[in-house]
């Protein structure tokens, strides 16, 4: 199907009360379209139905029902899809951890959960016996993979006949639907309860921002998208790939894809984005079927925007949404008005701007403070060009933490009615007179030398300009705001005593890095395990005390 006879998603979206009823409505409009490719294996939209049909009849048969809390490690690919959608239709959760966390952080999160059953291939079987997840709770276990080596546990595989589930599509759209859990990259993974309507919302605003729908062609390299963009009725395309660690992905294997498929659409971590980018610009590639390129996960460096953009058609949107599991999208902007109106700003450490909010966000910036807050008061609210907290509600927003009640009070502040609507994003930021947000760092990131408040989003900026320089990280250590740096590949000889002289006079450039004074090489910067592109501060920070 032409993209140009495109039928609209929000036209398709617009009476839907739940996210399962997605692959019915593209099975009735467009039943033959491919709706997922892994490999040489292609389902259209009728059959990945059908098979999202029989897997259900399954997991209910082996007690799974509404409210059942499902851990769902399955491989992204046509199980996946399959599998995801199977548990919406019954109105069970999908309790979703990124396994490159380890044994113990996500026994950590499936305990706090309180799961109630597993369904995963026979590599997250192994693993749910080797750390011991689970072990009394009595949960019910779902194989999915070929039959053979399953024992007793009910298996999920094409080859596995079953009568295809009659189920309820009357689901509500406040009913829970997943439990998706954040990267932990401050802290501890976070369960975020997620509701039909929160997906619906997301899928709304992806469909309007976005040209999507049947006849496009999408290459999720992040699980979730994968079912954003199913739920919107494009073919996707499966990578091969360790999605947890987008960073060392094969770059010549992107760009092949794209150039097999004719992909339209690319989501990608900025690390990926970065590496992909690299590649393709040291052979000469360009990547001419792309459309649309969403990057997120961690604010993207406008040199890496510049060189992705590079390979694009002049009129592709390259887009930088800014937002967290807890509310997704805040705010959007495209690549042109990156590096045409902010590069000047963003290099003298104004931070890096995220655009306008989307259709139906409403944001605020408050005060900087750790402390709860019950209720939000409109007086609390900062003027213009101010600095402060940014707090945010709309109909994408998480009103809980999943079992997690400190949590919930020291992210979550009601409204005048009493409702839990806002959400404190945790993160610093400001608005410029054209209403546009601008990030400038993680609150818990932030450091205090002599009474005032370095954020390291502006301070870094200043020293990421230098060529030898890969990327920098402020942290606090013995009490000194402290610059580690990872050097760029090729200027390895250059000596450090150079460097330090050379970053110690760009810090003197500027008002709020003149109080900076001490830097450290560091080889290689921890990075988050979902997108590998946020630094794990806090790590770096242990690193640095022990060296200051």
């Amino acid at each position: 199907m032409d993209p140009s006879a495109e039928l609209s998603p929000i036209e398709s979206l617009a009476d839907m009360t739940n996210i399962a009823s997605c692959l019915e409505r593209w099975k009735a409009i467009v039943p033959r379209q491919t709706a997922i490719t892994v490999g040489t294996q292609s389902l259209d939209f009728s059959t990945l139905d059908e098979l999202s049909d029989r897997y259900a009849a399954i997991l209910q048969a082996a007690g799974i029902q509404t409210g059942t809390r499902t851990a769902l490690m399955v491989t992204p690919g046509v199980d996946f899809i399959a599998c995801a959608f199977a548990l919406f239709k019954l109105g069970a959760l999908p309790v979703m951890v990124d396994p490159g966390l380890g044994f113990k952080e996500v026994g950590a999160c499936l305990k706090r959960a309180k799961t109630q059953a597993f369904v995963g291939v026979p590599k997250a079987h192994l693993a749910r016996v080797l750390g011991r997840w689970g072990r009394g709770d009595r949960w019910l276990n779902v194989w999915v993979g070929k039959p053979g080596f399953n024992g007793h546990m009910p298996c999920l595989h094409p080859e596995v006949v079953s009568t295809p589930l009659q189920w309820d599509a009357s689901i509500n759209p406040d009913q829970a639907a997943a439990i998706l859990f954040t990267s932990g990259s401050t802290g501890s993974p976070k369960g975020v309860m997620y509701t039909h309507r929160m997906f619906l919302e997301q899928l709304r605003l992806l469909a309007k921002d976005f040209k999507t729908g049947p006849g496009y062609v999408s290459l999720p390299t992040f699980p979730l998208f994968a079912l954003f963009d199913v739920a919107l009725g494009m073919t996707i395309i499966i990578p091969k790939m360790n999605f947890s660690k987008p960073a060392k992905v094969d770059a010549q294997h992107i760009v092949e894809l794209i150039g097999r498929h004719g992909v339209t659409h690319l989501f990608g971590s900025p690390a990926l984005i970065q590496r992909v980018g690299e590649w393709a610009i040291k052979r000469q590639y360009r990547l001419l079927s792309l459309r649309v390129v969403l990057s997120a996960g961690a604010p993207v460096a406008p040199p890496i925007l510049k060189t992705f953009a590079s390979l694009l058609s002049s009129d592709v949107m390259l887009v930088t949404p800014y937002g967290a599991t807890e509310a997704l999208p805040v705010a959007l902007i495209d690549h042109t008005r990156i590096l045409d109106d902010t590069l000047e700003q963003w290099a003298s450490g104004g931070g890096v701007c995220v655009g306008h909010l989307v259709d139906g966000i409403e944001a605020a910036l408050i005060p900087i403070t750790d402390a709860p807050i019950t209720r939000f008061d409109a007086k609390m609210a900062l003027p213009q060009g101010a600095v402060g907290e940014i707090v945010v509600r709309g109909a994408q927003v998480s009103q809980v933490y999943d079992n997690l009640p400190e949590a919930t009070l020291a992210a979550k502040m009601s409204d005048e009615r009493g409702d839990p609507c806002w959400h404190r994003m945790g993160d610093v930021g400001r608005f410029d007179e054209q209403g546009r947000l601008w990030f400038l760092g993680r609150k818990a990131h932030r450091v205090e030398v002599n009474g005032e408040q370095l954020l390291p989003i502006p301070c870094e900026a200043i020293f990421n300009q230098h060529p030898a320089i890969k990327r920098s990280a402020l942290v606090s250590a013995r009490g000194k705001a402290v610059i580690c740096v990872e050097r760029e590949a090729g200027f390895g000889d250059l000596p450090w005593r150079e460097l330090v002289l050379a970053l110690r006079a760009l810090a003197q450039r500027q008002p709020h890095t003149r109080a900076i004074t001490t830097f450290l090489e560091h080889p290689a910067f921890p990075v988050d395990i979902r997108h590998n592109a946020k630094i794990r501060r806090e790590i770096l920070a242990q690193w640095a005390s022990q060296r200051v």
